[in-house]
């Protein structure tokens, strides 16, 4: 088999890893009203978005670093047979809790199929090419924007929302065979490492009492253990940092930041981060909660931020290497700009359209930074800390998300079971009183059938109230990702790698590990 068809096999291998993942979020963030409404737990709902991305977040830089040292191919298959065993576990959740628990053994596998699908690419092609191939990796959201949310529909509306979990089963054993048959990683050299599993601990369990003192505060519980969960988190993560400063190969490459051409893209992703996936995880909640439509209907809507994503990344890859980082970054904080300040307005009398279009425009400036961030790091580094790079900027960007989720999710959720309480909490029949102590019901079309017009016209004011001032809290915050764009460097891909490049000659001491390895991917020989 000629070289050209192995790699072009293998790159539709690693594309097919992306479209796994791409695919799953698709069809989750359509099927959650569906499955609240199932299983109840409407208090939890931001859990099952923040603890995806808190177990993400915690391994993505796991395995950038120990792709890095013993093998990117045995981590693309770790991360994929991981991910299948947490889908099919969310299909038989029989609660929230459960359901909760399970996504977060999915996350675990998620974090590696986005990452390894990124360094595997960014180690493939050359830094003039990695802008077009970052590119491509990205419009498998095209293809999966598309496909996602109409399966999520199709399966909540004629079977059950437990199949979107399992279809992940089928897709995820063909991307492995893929993989298995041409990816090849020759001459490994295994030698012993000091993994930083003291990093890793602080990592986590500082992550988690800080997302759930957000969480909880943020609602408006001010019970002391919250906060005393917010301040122990907050001091574990600072011992983190002193922590890693002292660790010669550090899960966060805590050297690496004081490279200015790393830190602004790292920091831009993470700001722009923070709206985006509050935004397409409550999106959802008001198209079926707040207007009443279909989850066919919230599909669509949400599917706006994936075009847009994917349209802007094909331009950005095209553009790029003509423009610099900069200038892209610009135009993609202003397109995001431009699209919270039209979602800030939502009401009731918002039609589903209207979402759609303000989400394409979000989505296409966040295609333009989330492009434009990746190949900043992967250019403004060696070749040999390219993984942990990657990883690091994968990470900031998700740590982001999941927090901009925790806090605005919790600001909605507690702003909308105020108005509730407020308003029924008196004189008000058997079903109004038990949707104040179930508000997921609003998610169920029987449910809001026999609710008297009057009270769900109030109900629906209620939650798109909630989400209104979450929008209007995330166009605040875009402000900072315009601002913050004017530090991203101004040099194309090629002419930063360059001049990493001629630097990385004058030193060979790596930047953040005292021991280097360097696996070199190729594509295998059929024989």
């Amino acid at each position: 088999m000629e070289s050209t068809t192995k790699q072009r096999l293998l790159t539709a291998g690693i594309l097919l890893v992306m479209f796994l993942a791409a695919m799953d979020n698709m069809i989750t963030s359509t099927i959650m009203p569906s499955v609240i409404s199932s299983v109840g737990g409407l208090s939890l709902y931001p859990w099952i978005g923040t603890v995806f991305m808190l177990t993400t977040t915690i391994t993505t830089p796991l395995y950038g670093k120990l792709s890095d040292l013993y093998g990117h191919k045995r981590f693309v298959l770790i991360a994929i047979g991981i991910f299948m065993l947490g889908s099919m576990l969310c299909g038989m959740a029989q609660t929230m809790e459960q359901l909760i628990l399970f996504r977060g053994i999915q996350g675990i596998g998620g974090g590696g199929l986005v990452t390894m699908s990124f360094i595997v690419f960014g180690i493939l092609f050359s830094p003039e090419k990695r802008a077009k191939m970052q590119s491509a990796l990205s419009s498998v959201w095209a293809v999966a924007s598309v496909v996602g949310p109409a399966v999520g529909a199709f399966f909540v509306e004629t079977l059950t929302w437990r199949w979107a979990f399992y279809v992940n089963l089928p897709i995820g054993l063909l991307s492995a065979w893929t993989i298995i048959m041409f990816l090849k990683v020759p001459k490994e050299q295994h030698t012993d490492h000091r993994i930083d599993y003291g990093g890793a601990a602080l990592f986590a369990s500082g992550g988690i009492l800080l997302l759930f003192g957000l969480l909880e505060t943020s609602q408006g519980m001010s019970e002391w253990i919250n906060y005393a969960a917010l301040g122990l988190g907050i001091l574990l993560l600072i011992w983190l940092v002193f922590h890693e400063r002292n660790e010669p190969e550090p899960i966060i490459p805590i050297a690496l930041f004081s490279n200015k051409n790393f830190l602004a893209p790292v920091l831009l992703g993470f700001i722009a981060g923070s709206t985006l996936f509050s935004i397409s995880n409550l999106t959802p909640l008001f198209i079926q909660g707040a207007l009443g439509e279909s989850a066919g209907i919230s599909g669509r809507v949400v599917t706006g931020i994936s075009f847009g994503w994917v349209t802007g990344s094909l331009i950005c890859g095209r553009l790029l290497n003509k423009t610099g980082f900069r200038t892209i970054s610009i135009f993609g904080a202003l397109f995001m700009l431009v699209g919270l300040f039209l979602m800030k307005d939502i009401s009731l009398a918002s039609a589903w359209w209207h979402l759609f279009i303000y989400n394409i425009i979000l989505g296409f400036g966040m295609g333009l930074i989330a492009t434009t961030t990746l190949v900043a790091v992967q250019s403004a580094v060696s070749k040999r800390t390219i993984g942990a790079a990657t990883s690091t900027n994968q990470l900031f960007r998700s740590v982001g998300g999941t927090i901009g989720l925790s806090v605005l999710g919790g600001l909605q959720l507690g702003h909308f079971q105020q108005s509730l309480t407020k308003t029924f909490s008196t004189n008000a029949g058997e079903d109004l009183q038990k949707l104040v102590h179930q508000p997921h019901l609003i998610l169920d079309p029987a449910n809001r059938a026999i609710l008297p017009a009057d009270a769900l016209e109030k109900v629906s004011q209620a939650l798109s109230d909630s989400v209104q001032e979450v929008f209007l809290i995330a166009f605040v915050v875009s402000f900072l990702v315009l601002i913050w764009s004017w530090q991203m460097p101004k040099e194309t891909p090629e002419m930063l790698a360059a001049t990493v490049e001629a630097e990385t000659k004058k030193s060979t001491k790596n930047p953040y590990s005292a021991s280097e390895n360097t696996a070199e991917i190729s594509i295998s020989s059929a024989e």
